[in-house]
């Protein structure tokens, strides 16, 4: 009978495991201080790492949103599951993204939290990704964005800095991390990287349970009928996480 619940336990925390995905919001920096042949290298370099396969996985694993910030903040692509009938509406919204403005590096890390934790679900991994030349030079403070986000569920707010006059302070969460660059024509290879690690996150792993000794005297022997209905409610919420994905996509 323990094993039973054992077994019964593992199977309700596979929920977790089957269905988490990870999210990605990117916050671009769009302000005056980008002239516009490395603003093209920007958008270039975020197209050429999102289309590449390795970095960002075609089968809804992964959602991404995009932003980009200047002297307001504007939704260029709205949180979805990632896969082959959405990448080229994805790759299409870069070139959407204008350039000027100031900086408002705080709104764009309020304005994406508060999107992917509406879009997330339980067990999600939820990560900001901003990019940018500068420093705040409107808006609320970024290292207090950035620490909201944090208490109100978002897992890392990460940066990707060019420059030396990038400041990659708000960075905040478990494992978050930044990048730096010397100019645009280093951001290509410095986002793939960033991107890969972001989107492949650290795995929920659920650890099967130890072999009962056939010692034990409180080990009991699961009937077929028990097993059966197990693995039938394994594959209810296998089939009940696909459902799920394509409800959000």
């Amino acid at each position: 009978m323990k094993k039973v619940l054992l077994l019964a336990s593992i199977l309700a925390l596979l929920p977790l495991t089957t269905n988490a995905i990870t999210i990605v919001g990117l916050g671009i920096d769009r302000s005056g201080s980008i002239n516009s042949s490395d603003f093209q290298l920007q958008i270039n370099a975020y197209k050429s790492a999102i289309a590449d396969t390795s970095v960002i996985p075609l089968d809804s694993s992964v959602a991404i949103g995009v932003w980009s910030f200047g002297s307001s903040v504007n939704e260029h692509f709205a949180p979805s599951l990632i896969d082959s009938n959405n990448i080229g509406d994805l790759l299409t919204s870069f070139d959407s993204i204008p350039s000027g403005g100031l900086t408002a590096l705080g709104s764009a890390i309020d304005t994406i939290s508060s999107s992917i934790l509406g879009f997330a679900q339980p067990g999600d991994r939820t990560v900001i990704d901003i990019s940018t030349d500068g420093r705040d030079t409107t808006g609320g403070n970024p290292d207090v964005s950035s620490a909201n986000a944090i208490a109100a569920g978002i897992d890392q707010v990460n940066g990707l800095g060019v420059g030396l006059n990038a400041d990659l302070s708000f960075i905040g969460g478990v494992d978050s991390f930044a990048i730096s660059v010397d100019n645009f024509s280093d951001f290509e290879d410095a986002i793939k990287r960033k991107l890969r690690i972001e989107a492949g996150g650290s795995p929920i792993v659920v650890i099967p349970p130890s072999p009962i000794s056939p010692n034990n005297p409180t080990s009991v022997p699961d009937s077929h009928g028990t097993i059966g209905l197990l693995f039938l409610s394994f594959a209810g919420l296998l089939f009940g996480r696909k459902k799920m994905n394509s409800n959000r996509s």
